[in-house]
């Protein structure tokens, strides 16, 4: 409760306003919300005041007190209508710490970007002097836009966060101390209805707009003799940047458009995909457009060689994936027959190869004579044995990529199929010679070892002997040097 006494003050004096100027429903709506928030004796005393005051008392009341009122404090002049809900939301306003631009904008401090535009059209549209024609409404408008200046710019914001408002009355001497530069936050650095336009452009009349601005440039002009150049004009030089670059780009894509190969294709024939084709990896059947093959077939392979590989990698990806999720599915309603699981299985089971351009003798100038075939092991354990599986990740761990997928390479023929022949047999081997238990042990075997032994033994005893030597001869050319 203690914490809402200032607010219950607040809503006392302007429940108190309003019973001056006879609005006796507002004046009670106010008071009530002051007892909620914070229960006072003159604030039971004013509402019971209020609930005994004639309605038709204070209808008449009120004008007379605002008419004398008038006549004292200010000149004859046109009268601005206004209405309470847009008074009380200027009043209110204007009573918020002018240091707290989040409080000013009402943003919490981790609010986005997004929510801190939103905040400033609605705080902006409720203040406009076009719109809320209260005499305070421009002091409330220059407030909302002072706290978008700085918490819209991700620099500013930054450097607020970290020092809060440093520049309000000039900088201060330690603000250039080791190299930093802090920000300050000034209500010149941006015109509010420059800034305003940016977000409204045809949202009021753009005459009354140009009046008013015009009209606090003047006076803005007399309180500074060197005042800071809008937003707009200083990012003048950026936006005819990025215009002149983006008609330079189209220009250069009508004068030289690229044709490439078309994204689509099918896994079965269609009038749109009529063109049947293989996969280079892995031969998977698919079926292009008419403008693909025409692209393929007016180009030289060497110079497109790349962007058809991604473009097949790219099919081969999309038919994994729709083979995992056939397979998924038949395995969740359980069937007996699960083919799409049986192709998924097949399909990473089989050997992938690659063909690259060989860097050995006399196949410098050949394209893709060199095979290299990877062979994912942990697809190869659901039919060869673990300890085979694990004989060869020991073996050969230098060819291991991943721990899981062995990769071999072949480049001795000038020819791509014997490459790929020879790399075949390779596997082979590998897969013939793991896992096959030592033979048991000769005699001739093990006499050889035991001779093998005693030579250790004997160069063992012949290497302390001599080292023992060498220590007593030490010792001895010690003595001979004492006097």
């Amino acid at each position: 409760m203690e914490s809402n006494k200032d607010e219950a003050t607040k809503c006392y004096e302007l429940s108190m306003k309003y019973y001056s100027e006879g609005n006796l429903e507002y004046a009670i709506k106010w008071c009530k919300k002051s007892l909620r928030l914070y229960p006072t004796d003159k604030a039971k005393d004013l509402l019971e005041k209020l609930n005994t005051v004639p309605r038709n008392e204070a209808e008449h009341e009120g004008p007379r007190k605002r008419s004398e009122s008038t006549k004292e404090t200010e000149t004859p002049k046109v009268k601005r209508e206004y209405s309470v809900e847009q008074e009380t939301a200027v009043l209110m306003y204007l009573r918020k710490d002018k240091s707290d631009y989040y409080s000013l904008l009402e943003v919490e401090k981790s609010s986005t970007e997004v929510e801190i535009k939103k905040a400033y059209r609605k705080l902006a549209l409720a203040f406009h002097p076009d719109k809320n024609n209260h005499d305070r409404a421009d002091e409330a408008f220059k407030l909302v836009n002072k706290a978008f200046s700085i918490l819209g710019d991700p620099e500013k914001r930054r450097m607020y966060d970290m020092h809060g408002i440093t520049g309000e009355r000039g900088r201060s001497p330690m603000s250039n101390m080791n190299g930093f530069h802090f920000s300050t936050f000034r209500e010149e650095d941006i015109d509010p209805e420059e800034l305003f336009r940016m977000f409204f452009q045809h949202a009021f009349n753009d005459e009354t707009i140009q009046r008013r601005t015009s009209h606090r440039r003047r006076t803005r002009h007399q309180e500074n003799a060197s005042p800071q150049p809008s937003l707009l004009r200083l990012m003048s030089p950026l936006i005819i940047f990025i215009v002149f670059n983006i008609i330079f780009n189209m220009l250069a894509s009508i004068l030289n458009p690229t044709v490439q190969l078309e994204n689509k294709y099918s896994f079965e024939e269609t009038s749109q995909f009529p063109i049947h084709r293989k996969t280079y990896r892995r031969s998977i059947d698919y079926y292009t457009t008419k403008f693909n093959e025409d692209y393929i077939q007016q180009h030289d392979y060497r110079n497109i060689v790349r962007e058809v590989r991604q473009y097949e990698d790219e099919i081969e990806r999309t038919f994994a994936k729709y083979l995992q999720q056939n397979c998924h599915a038949e395995k969740k309603k359980n069937l007996s027959e699960q083919p799409f699981c049986e192709k998924f299985h097949e399909f990473y089971r089989e050997l992938e190869f690659s063909f690259s351009r060989s860097s050995g003798a006399g196949g410098q100038h050949i394209a893709d004579s060199k095979v290299t075939v990877r062979w994912n092991l942990n697809m190869a354990a659901k039919w060869l044995p673990d300890p085979i599986i694990d004989d060869i990740k020991m073996k050969y761990k230098s060819k291991l990529v991943k721990n899981e997928i062995l990769q071999i390479s072949c480049s001795d023929e000038r020819c791509q199929h014997r490459n790929k022949d020879n790399v075949v047999k390779m596997l082979g081997e590998i897969v013939k010679t793991s896992g096959i238990p030592p033979s048991e042990t000769s005699e001739e075997q093990k006499n050889r070892v035991q001779q093998l032994i005693r030579k250790a033994e004997q160069k063992r005893k012949e290497l302390k002997i001599k080292m023992s030597n060498k220590k007593k001869e030490r010792r001895n050319n010690k003595k001979d040097w004492d006097y």
